[in-house]
């Protein structure tokens, strides 16, 4: 994508590059959990009173409506004043939020997708504040921490907001490109910190095979049972089922942040739902496949 900048853009270069230079962040805190989001939350509201809260979204959502040049502007200077975007309000603010307000169309339930640990009857689909969020919901040493408590070892991260499809992000090729490189880098970002535990599942374009091919290494082509694989949570029928299918290439899901967990108690689901299953296919359900498909390190053995 070539993005020419004009006398605009340079003017908006000037007045971001002032502003950073007399309102550096709140240095981040030695421990995750309630004083980093305290955090955030002091350092996101010194940019809405400022102006620049939202880049992306439209002024009518009381975002900034910043063109894609300007956009990648903002992310350029604040590299290089050193700040970090994988903070606990990246989600809302710079992802879910352009999301949901895309074309003036509410177009996910995006408070479905951060409900562990939460009673079916709270579950809401218009999103929650993180204060009310567990922390493993963005923060990587919590969600490792969540694992721990629910008895997983290593997780697969897919992008919720985009199960439908890049096309999630709307229809112009530019910034669909653009939302799926920014979403791409922060799962990255996000996963690198997971001790080799946490695996992103990238967003490919929508917007042509070319584009597609630039964030694929391969491409399936030959019939599903070969290349493709399934994930389920709870099917009864399906697992009575299961050797009609290729068994090697289906994964059973703990669903975890979002509203079909049964966090921090799966291991009593997966004791209701394989019940009298034979061992060797449970054990590719749940461990086996997943190791295969993503390539996951098995955990060290421990001592003793």
């Amino acid at each position: 994508m070539e993005l020419a900048h004009t006398h605009d853009d340079d003017a908006f270069r000037a007045e971001l590059r002032a502003w950073l230079a007399g309102h550096p962040p709140p240095p981040p805190p030695t421990e995750v959990g309630p004083a980093l989001r305290d955090r955030d939350l002091a350092w996101q509201r010194s940019l809405y009173a400022a102006g620049y809260a939202g880049i992306a979204w439209p002024r009518e959502y009381g975002g900034r409506g910043l063109s894609l040049t300007q956009q990648m502007i903002w992310y350029e200077e604040t590299a290089r004043a050193g700040i970090s975007h994988v903070n606990s309000l990246f989600v809302g603010v710079s992802h879910a939020g352009p999301t949901i307000i895309a074309d003036g169309k509410v177009v996910a339930p995006i408070g479905l997708t951060a409900r562990a640990g939460r009673s079916v009857v709270e579950h809401v689909r218009a999103g929650a504040r993180y204060d009310e969020m567990r922390p493993g919901m963005f923060e990587p040493a919590a969600r490792l921490a969540d694992l721990d408590a629910d008895g997983v070892w290593a997780q697969v991260l897919y992008p919720s907001v985009t199960l439908a499809g890049a096309k999630t992000y709307g229809d112009d090729r530019e910034l669909q490109r653009f939302c799926v490189r920014s979403y791409n880098e922060w799962i990255t970002d996000f996963c690198a910190a997971g001790q080799e535990r946490l695996f992103a599942q990238a967003i490919i374009p929508t917007t042509g095979v070319d584009d597609a091919v630039e964030k694929m290494t391969m491409m399936p082509s030959e019939v599903f049972a070969r290349n493709f694989w399934a994930t389920f949570m709870i099917d009864t029928a399906g697992l009575e089922l299961r050797h009609h299918l290729n068994l090697d290439h289906v994964m059973w899901s703990t669903d975890n942040p979002h509203s079909g967990t049964d966090w921090p108690n799966s291991r009593i689901t997966m004791d209701r739902q394989f019940r009298g299953l034979p061992l060797d296919d449970v054990r590719k359900l749940v461990h086996t496949n997943a190791r295969t498909l993503y390539r996951i390190p098995a955990p060290a053995e421990s001592a003793g």
